[in-house]
């Protein structure tokens, strides 16, 4: 399935090409604290095919009516992958031979949720760092579907609930790199959430971003250094994932600066794509 939040309440929707169902009642009758979507994840085994005898008698709205927001906006936590390309490790590397190492001599870094933001909404840079550099990186997000902790490679996919485009946007500098990359807007995710079974190879997803039309990366995830099943084992090596967890798997080489008035465009193959406005934080 192909799923996306909407609207100021974050209701969930499935979406069929160019329309959208309103599911938001099936999967979350009454309130509970948790995101709609996020219910949907801790209980997907027994929604799902709720959802699917349901969809058929609803009425559908179109896609282009609705207002996407960040498919999943109260993960647990968001994990992230350095330096997990091979091309970006070694332009990387010229700054800090660590990178070199990938995963194993960076590590990996958590992020604050609250950076979350609308696939098609707005990057704001505070206007104190205007004088930084600030980078867009294009990636495949994995959202995980169950608690794992230890996961072997070879049973990592059974911890996946689906897939989605993430942009890691980062000031670079010698702060710690969680804070670099945890200021509201700094996390774009979207626009949909695809769910494992219709994702066959999510090692071979083509990625790309422009800058004002300027093609700045593109690469598949096959080129990544430490492909999912590895990333997922190492990371559950050191702390549990947890339904609703995003781990994002690093970003292609091509890495650049943003300023104020850049339009930022990303395609995420069978994901799909967003558009985002940058602007400094005391600019309208």
């Amino acid at each position: 399935m192909r799923l996306i939040s909407f609207g100021e309440d974050y209701r969930i929707g499935v979406v069929h090409g160019d329309l959208v169902y309103d599911v938001t009642d099936i999967v979350a009758p009454a309130p509970s604290g948790l995101s709609p979507m996020r219910r949907a994840i801790l209980e997907w085994e027994t929604i799902r095919p709720k959802l699917e005898r349901a969809i058929s008698g609803l009425r559908p709205l179109p896609l282009r009516s609705v207002t996407l927001r960040t498919p999943l906006p109260d993960p647990p936590k968001i994990v992230g992958a350095g330096a997990n390309y091979r091309a970006h490790t070694a332009e990387m590397g010229e700054l800090d031979p660590i990178y070199q190492h990938g995963i194993y001599g960076i590590g990996v870094y958590v992020c604050a949720p609250s950076a979350l933001a609308d696939p098609n909404g707005e990057v704001v840079i505070p206007t104190e760092y205007r004088d930084r550099r600030v980078d867009h990186e294009v990636e495949l997000a994995v959202i995980i579907g169950k608690r794992g902790r230890h996961i072997p490679r070879e049973a990592a996919y059974d911890y996946v609930f689906g897939y989605t485009g993430l942009l890691d946007i980062t000031l670079r500098g010698k702060e710690l790199t969680s804070f670099r990359k945890s200021f509201d807007t700094f996390k774009p995710v979207g626009p949909v959430i695809v769910t494992r079974d219709e994702v066959p190879d999510p090692m071979n997803i083509p990625l790309r971003l422009w800058v004002n039309d300027e093609l700045r990366q593109e690469e598949t995830t096959a080129a990544m250094v430490y492909g999912i099943p590895e990333l997922l084992e190492f990371i559950s090596a050191r702390m549990t994932l947890l339904p609703g967890d995003i781990v994002t798997t690093g970003t292609p080489a091509g890495v650049g600066p943003l300023k104020g008035g850049d339009v930022l465009r990303a395609q995420f193959g069978p994901i799909g794509h967003m558009v985002l406005r940058v602007r400094y934080s005391d600019a309208i």
